[in-house]
Order: C-alpha cells, then structure tokens, then sequence
C-alpha cells in the first residue's frame, strides 16, 4: 500500500473525489485484511472469508486508478541516487552477475521483509547484478509460543502464532539447500518484540534471560543461513507507529522504541560473533534518519499508512542503499564456496595416498 500524489489541475471535483476514494479505500483493505488480523493472529481466516469482497473492491479500485490517477510528482530514479563503485561493477560484470550469474541473494522475515522484498526486487539483476529471491513469511516469530499485543487499546488475549516460520530451522535449511544463496538477509522483530506467554510467565525483550534467549535463536539463525558459505546480513528494526495506541493516546509498550532498539542491539551482539559472516545493514538509520518514526524521507513515502511496513516505493529508494553493499559481498561468497568446492579434503588426500600405495 502506497499513498498517491494526485495533480488537480484541471481536474472536476468528480475525478478528484474518485481518487481520494480510491487512496481511501485502499488505505482501509490495508489495515482491515492485512495488518489488523496480522496483529490479532487472525491472518488467515480473515483472508479466507473476505478474499471475494476484497477482490472485488480491489479490481474497482485497480480501474478507477488507471483511469484517473497522474503519476506521482517525485518518482523513485534509482540511478540517480547511489552507483556500484567502479571496481565492483567491473567484478560483476567480470562475473557475468548482470546477466546470467546475478548474485543469489535470499530474503528471509516477516511481513516487514515481505513488503520491503516488493520494491527490491524491481529490475535488480540489470542495475545491481542480484537476483533477490523472496522466502519471506507474513507472522514470522523465532519462538512457537503464544504472544500478547495490544489493538484499540486494549490488551489482546494470547495468540498463537499461525506462521511457517514456527518451524523455522527445517524452513530455512530446505530453503537453503534448494536455492544456495550467496547472501542471506534477515528482516524481523516485529513479533519478537511482543510479549510471549512461556507457560505460566510473560516474557519480553528487554529482560536479560530472555535477551539471553533470543541471542542463542539468532546464533543458531546464522549457523543455519550460512550452512553452505552464505554471507549473512541483517537488517536492523525500523521504528513503527501502528494505530493501535493505548487508552490515554500514547504508544504501546507492545511497539516502543525501546523495545526496537533492544531488538536491534542484540542483531549487534549476534554479528560481532560471527565476524566475517555477518554484516549489519542499519534499515533504522536509514528509514528514520532522525531517530524517530517518519513516514516519508527525501521526498519518497517509504512506508504504508499502517505505521508498520515498507511502501513499493520505498523499496525501490532502498536498492542503492543495500545492494551495493549485498553484492560485493555475493562475490565474496562466491569465490570462497569456489576455492572450497576445489580444495580437496584431508581425509580424501588420505584415502588417495592409501589407493596409490596398495597399487
């Protein structure tokens, strides 16, 4: 969901109404059928009940739009915006990765990694010599444990998580081994963030047993992505700001900053052990450069209305910003999966010598 400029002039209160009525509604789909059951745990059957009025809707609206709407004013030029340095570019293109071996480069997290994925994936092997493929989960929590967040302003009961991502060691692995990625980008936290019910404790982020916790589950992420030599790269947490605040108006604790930068500091902790695996991209520094939520940056909407994910558009402003920085590092993984793949075991040495000698 992306918000649309629209030029009026010249235009009839009628068409400019039916645009706003579009922008409208598109906004309400967003939240109704996406984010809210998202929160509520409810994904699912919500998309399974309403998927033909949506369809409907969306089909009025795809119309309504074609036929009215003037492309946005500040269109997202990627080349104008960031370059691969010369060196590199000559790397790719000695490694044909702008044409027919493109850097693998797999996207793995929640429904923030979902959306991001929309506008990174635009025309990515042509400008940057990557190939993004996008496994990413909507729901996607580390912990298969029950979670509390708040809608209206009022603590929802627990919920258990729906996601793939419940089983995220064999969904991964398998992921892994089907696609063998170069670079693996990690995007998520939004649920992780949350409490979650352990039996008959709360637990949250924040609390140093449980921060112990989900160090150990992101260790373990890093020694499962990088299996077979992938380079690992995580994307820090931005700042949201859903609507779901609590009844005096403020944010809920659920979707703090505090908690978002515990998350992101712990990202940090993992990286640094495992140096020259991991590299830390600073999505948060980057969406919100001055140190807060921001909906928009450098005249691009970077994010949904939702408070919560990454606009098309904002994807699209991200490419200069990350895959300079995911290609070289693709190179990298690919010339030391290469030297490894030719390098012959010591105990295959062993096993040779022992054929010769009994020869």
């Amino acid at each position: 969901m992306t918000f649309i400029e629209f030029d009026t002039a010249g235009a009839g209160l009628a068409l400019v109404t039916a645009r706003l009525a579009a922008t409208l509604v598109l906004a309400a789909l967003s939240y109704y059928l996406i984010e809210r059951p998202i929160t509520e745990r409810r994904f699912w059957r919500t998309l399974k009940a309403s998927w033909p009025a949506a369809l409907a809707v969306g089909a009025t609206v795809v119309v309504i739009v074609a036929g009215t709407v003037t492309p946005a004013a500040v269109a997202v030029n990627v080349s104008s915006v960031g370059h691969i340095p010369s060196a590199e570019r000559q790397a790719l293109q000695a490694a044909d990765a702008f044409t027919t071996r493109s850097v693998r480069f797999m996207l793995v997290g929640d429904s923030l990694s979902v959306t991001m994925g929309v506008g990174l994936e635009v025309d990515t092997v042509h400008r940057w010599g990557v190939d993004v493929i996008n496994e990413s989960k909507l729901g996607c929590d580390l912990d298969d444990l029950p979670t509390i967040s708040t809608t209206n302003g009022q603590e929802d009961l627990p919920n258990q998580s729906v996601s793939e991502c419940s089983h995220w060691q064999t969904l991964w692995s398998g992921e892994i081994d089907a696609t063998r990625p170069e670079v693996v980008g990690v995007l998520m936290g939004r649920w992780d963030i949350l409490d979650h019910v352990d039996g008959n404790r709360i637990v949250h982020i924040g609390e140093p047993a449980w921060d112990v916790h989900l160090t150990d589950e992101l260790d373990h992420v890093v020694a499962v992505l990088s299996a077979h030599g992938a380079k690992v790269v995580f994307f820090t947490m931005p700042y949201i700001d859903p609507p779901n605040e609590t009844l005096n108006g403020s944010l809920s604790p659920y979707d703090s900053p505090t908690r978002v930068d515990e998350w992101n500091h712990i990202l940090d902790v993992v990286a640094a052990h495992h140096r020259g695996v991991v590299t830390v991209i600073d999505l948060n520094r980057i969406l919100d450069p001055h140190g807060h939520f921001q909906t928009d940056v450098d005249r691009v909407v970077v994010r949904w209305p939702d408070g919560i994910h990454i606009s098309k558009q904002g994807g699209e402003w991200l490419q200069p910003r990350v895959f300079p920085t995911i290609a070289r590092l693709g190179l990298d993984a690919r010339a030391a999966m290469r030297k490894r793949s030719t390098q012959t075991p010591d105990s295959e040495k062993d096993r040779a010598k022992a054929e010769v000698k009994g020869t």
